[in-house]
């Protein structure tokens, strides 16, 4: 893959295109630069990750290589479907082919930013962005990587909050989606349903406040109210459970 040479991004400047808060969070150990790959078929974004403790890199190198490897991997899977799409819109409107734009000489886009906190013990990378089909509503991508923070072990949800922890803390989570986004495209059964299914937590981090949420998109609302991202304070959890994931630190 031939990219342009990395522009280097402060951190700062990626948390806030990330579109998350910092108040109470301490960056994280994975910092990332921006690599652009554009031709006329595509625009793609894509951040490249480094490790910046010297004193764990040993630990966290191969992990930061691993993820690395992986968004080029997503990059040229991309780049495949782009050159399919497009190829498919050349066809005759006979030749069968269900792709539409309605922009002459469409570039389909990739936008992904890339940050890290580290809270409680773990070290968590969160990535955010979209894809842009032909000028259709763009597909919206958040999701986190967790990792422990002296052995480089990943850490997922399930790991630290079971299916009955979800459904103690489900009311609070309820109410802040409520409160954030109204009912206007969800209800109750759609709550219910998805914040009981581990994927719906695409990206979630613990802070001293309590553990912050972004949902996937459709996974507890329509795509037109976005990804909700919530705080559930501690108070909500169990007292183990807010122990386990740094609260109080």
């Amino acid at each position: 893959m031939k990219f342009a040479r990395p522009v280097i991004v402060a951190s700062v400047l990626l948390l806030g295109a990330c579109g998350v808060g910092e108040r109470e969070v301490t960056p994280g150990p994975i910092v990332s630069t921006v690599k652009h790959d554009v031709s006329t078929m595509w625009s793609i974004t894509i951040p490249e990750l480094t490790f910046r403790d010297s004193g764990r890199r040993e630990v966290f190198d191969p992990i930061v290589e691993a993820l690395n490897g992986s968004l080029v991997r997503e990059a040229e899977d991309f780049k495949r479907g782009a050159r399919e799409m497009l190829s498919c819109l050349e066809q005759p409107p006979e030749g069968g082919c269900d792709a539409f734009s309605p922009y002459p000489n469409p570039r389909l886009v990739r936008y992904l930013a890339a940050n890290s906190v580290e809270h409680g013990g773990l070290v968590v990378v969160r990535f955010t962005g979209y894809d842009d089909y032909l000028g259709n509503h763009p597909a919206i991508t958040s999701y986190s990587r967790a990792f422990d923070s002296s052995t480089g072990a990943e850490v997922r949800l399930s790991d630290v909050l079971s299916a009955d922890d979800l459904r103690r803390i489900s009311p609070v989570v309820s109410r802040a989606i409520v409160e954030k986004i109204g009912m206007t495209f969800t209800d109750e059964d759609w709550l219910a349903e998805g914040l009981a299914d581990y994927d719906s937590y695409a990206t979630w981090w613990p802070d001293r406040t309590g553990l912050h949420v972004v949902f996937a998109d459709y996974a507890v609302a329509a795509h037109a109210a976005g990804t909700p991202e919530i705080l559930v304070p501690w108070t909500a959890f169990d007292p183990a459970d807010a122990r386990r994931l740094g609260a109080g630190v």
